[in-house]
């Protein structure tokens, strides 16, 4: 039976690739569930840009055939007409479509990165010869990635989850809580919640650890 590799014996590279792996993952289910939501505001605002005239169309319509008095339903018309006009100008100045569609390539573009740097990672016992040709152009690739999406404006709550969904995806224990999640369940309020994966404080395990969060009560 061969004999394990000694802490000595990692080699470097194929640590960074797998941490790389895991980062890259976690940025693509936070961009992930940005497009989901942009998804649905401009699934809405669709909804609204057709649905809205035709409801002004009928009730003028109908008020119309009915012979009664349009000035009637002119303040209802003005109502739809003016959320729809709200909405659209929401979508612009928050860039919904834009904002869609980055999300969309974020995802496509992390996802990617991360399985490739996983794949080669575990080649780690039987390299390819130009292993570090390889390396060298998929940390170029993340670092040109990371650089666009750090522009974003990610959050410390969106980092939280891309962090937990990466802990699961990987079957990591988290450096914050000592726990291995097994959900994407985060606590709302930060009263005993870890700073890192957002899942609930192990105050026991952190003592025997000697590890302190940060920043929460």
């Amino acid at each position: 039976m061969a004999a394990s590799t000694s802490p000595a014996e990692i080699d470097p590279k194929f640590v960074e690739l797998r941490k790389r792996a895991f980062y890259a993952f976690a940025t693509a289910r936070i961009f992930q569930r940005r497009a989901r939501k942009y998804r649905k505001l401009v699934q809405w605002l669709t909804f609204f840009g057709i649905g809205i005239p035709l409801a002004v169309g009928g009730i003028v319509l109908g008020n119309v055939l009915k012979k009664g008095q349009l000035e009637s339903v002119l303040p209802i018309a003005g109502i739809l007409g003016l959320i729809q006009i709200v909405l659209s100008g929401w979508s612009v100045v928050a860039n919904w479509p834009e904002n869609l569609e980055y999300s969309s390539a974020a995802v496509s573009a992390n996802f990617h990165l991360s399985g490739k740097m996983k794949e080669l990672a575990e080649k780690e016992g039987n390299p390819p010869a130009d292993v570090d040709v390889q390396a060298a152009e998929l940390k170029a690739l993340a670092d040109a990635r990371n650089d666009l999406d750090n522009r974003r404006d990610i959050t410390d709550r969106e980092n939280r989850y891309g962090h937990r969904a990466g802990l699961i995806q990987f079957g990591k224990i988290c450096d914050g809580c000592l726990k291995k999640p097994t959900s994407m369940r985060m606590r709302l309020l930060p009263w005993g919640r870890c700073d890192v994966c957002g899942g609930k404080r192990d105050r026991e395990a952190e003592k025997e650890h000697g590890i302190r969060n940060i920043g929460t009560a």
